[in-house]
């Protein structure tokens, strides 16, 4: 894969599991510190060209996608380390997602109602760049050439190439899985619960909650809240409750899948972050990982990565 120019450099990455071999890419479930967590159990470390605060968007075919320093990189299982792009990092309120098919890097920043999305690909092409009216909107799932833009004022799709947005639904909207043509919306007259409804054919909530809505367990049969809660997708009962942040805290706190049976969630001690791995539906939270200054999961299994 070329970079469409963007320099490549030589990079060291350690992994200390025999199974990572230098022509795999093995899906990475979080980032802590500056070490990538494989599913295998294998850990690889980033090299220091990617500073001290790289965020994990997801696996591709090639490597594992990051934001550091301004750049979205490309870290592949043999050390190299090559430039995506340009990431932005002046506005205030930005989301960075890998789409769902994992070929492109869709972001958005919102200001005054309006929702201003780029998408590129991992060769650094830009395919897109469009403004959307959508208040509070942001950047909420990417497939196909399609980005999904979610918000106050519903769900809008964006097609590359067509230079207009179609609204989807006028619902307010805070989550989007394509794979499992699932969308998140809040009934008419309630602002505090939350329901799914389908993508293709938004309509009639299956069932709703008072909870925010974060991410689907992998297999789309679970799905998990920022109050700790991991409801059943087939009826929104809470299959189990777990610690989360309390609303005293100031650090935005991480909340997504590692596995269909396990929810990671993050924990602050003494300044310190830290991910805690959670079995559903049965289990005791233990920690993963070091602690670490910086933890992050991949957004193409847990949600739009957003800045702390």
């Amino acid at each position: 894969m070329t970079t469409g120019g963007a320099a490549t450099t030589s990079a060291e990455a350690a992994a200390s599991h025999p199974t990572v071999a230098a022509t795999e890419a093995v899906r990475a479930d979080r980032l802590a510190g500056r070490q990538l967590h494989l599913v295998t159990g294998a850990r690889v470390r980033l090299p220091a060209a990617l500073g001290l605060r790289s965020v994990l968007l997801g696996t591709a075919d090639e490597g594992w996608v990051l934001g550091s320093g301004g750049k979205f990189r490309m870290l592949r299982p043999d050390g190299r380390l090559t430039t995506i792009g340009p990431q932005n990092t002046t506005d205030l309120y930005v989301t960075e997602i890998l789409s769902d098919d994992v070929g492109r890097i869709a972001s958005s920043t919102t200001a005054y109602g309006w929702v201003d999305v780029h998408v590129v690909d991992l060769d650094g092409r830009h395919l897109l760049d469009e403004s959307v009216e959508n208040i509070g909107g942001e950047v909420l799932a990417a497939h196909d050439g399609r980005v999904y833009v979610g918000g106050g004022d519903g769900l809008d799709v964006l097609e590359e190439g067509s230079g207009s947005a179609v609204r989807l639904t006028t619902r307010s909207v805070r989550l989007v899985s394509v794979e499992h043509d699932v969308i998140f919306a809040q009934p008419r007259k309630s602002y505090h619960r939350w329901g799914p409804t389908s993508l293709s054919d938004p309509g009639k909530l299956r069932w709703r909650a008072d909870f925010e809505p974060e991410a689907l367990s992998p297999d789309g049969r679970h799905v998990v809240g920022s109050d700790g809660t991991v409801r059943a997708m087939a009826d929104g009962h809470i299959v189990r409750r777990f610690p989360v942040a309390t609303d005293n805290d100031e650090i935005y706190r991480y909340v997504g899948w590692a596995s269909n049976k396990r929810v990671l969630t993050e924990s602050v001690t003494g300044g310190r972050s830290r991910l805690l791995a959670c079995a559903v539906p049965l289990g005791t939270c233990r920690p993963v990982g070091p602690r670490a200054a910086q933890v992050s999961v991949p957004t193409s299994h847990a949600g739009p990565y957003r800045t702390p």
